[in-house]
């Protein structure tokens, strides 16, 4: 399994608790550091990318299943990261990955706080104070803010199928998609 995007690897330590074989990356190589610092002691395999990668570290076919756990609305480039995702998969492989829920209240109020500290003068003011200024750092990385259809586009245009439906409840800030890779 690949955790993609893994951060401070929670998430790859969690799966390997529960006897997956993991594998996990990410760009930011701090995170990594942190990852085998907290969890050096798992079989986990830690893997720092390349900062404007291109083409994933991993062979065709490599992996059963990919989990992306709040990285996909980071991502510069999602075609090339589908497209990679899906090139790294076993035909039959899973893909699974969460996304901001662009309906949920609070996502709604984050598109408010984007727009309106656009105006230079109104970030200036704000950004003095330091846990606004990490909040707007967030919003500013955060770009991809698609609705689920987009979402679920994006992901079939390269070979994914979903998997399960799942409901799209505006109460959630976060929506669950789920897909497996087509057969050849």
């Amino acid at each position: 399994m690949l955790d993609f995007g893994c951060g401070t690897g929670h998430l790859a330590k969690h799966l390997w608790e529960h006897r997956y074989v993991v594998t996990a990356c990410d760009v930011a190589e701090q995170m990594i550091m942190s990852a085998r610092r907290a969890f050096g002691d798992s079989d986990i395999k830690w893997r720092t990318l390349a900062a404007g990668w291109r083409r994933l570290p991993f062979g065709d076919s490599s992996f059963d299943a990919v989990v992306a756990s709040c990285v996909l609305e980071y991502v510069a480039d999602l075609d090339l990261v589908f497209s990679e995702l899906s090139r790294v998969l076993r035909d039959g492989g899973v893909l699974i990955f969460n996304v901001p829920n662009p309906v949920n209240a609070r996502r709604k109020r984050e598109d408010w706080a984007k727009r309106v500290t656009k105006c230079a003068w109104v970030r200036r003011a704000v950004c003095t104070i330091p846990r606004i200024q990490r909040y707007l750092t967030y919003l500013g990385l955060s770009n991809n803010r698609f609705s689920l259809g987009e979402w679920e586009n994006g992901a079939t245009r390269h070979g994914f199928e979903r998997t399960h439906a799942g409901q799209r409840s505006p109460n959630r800030p976060l929506f669950l998609f789920s897909f497996q890779k087509k057969c050849a």
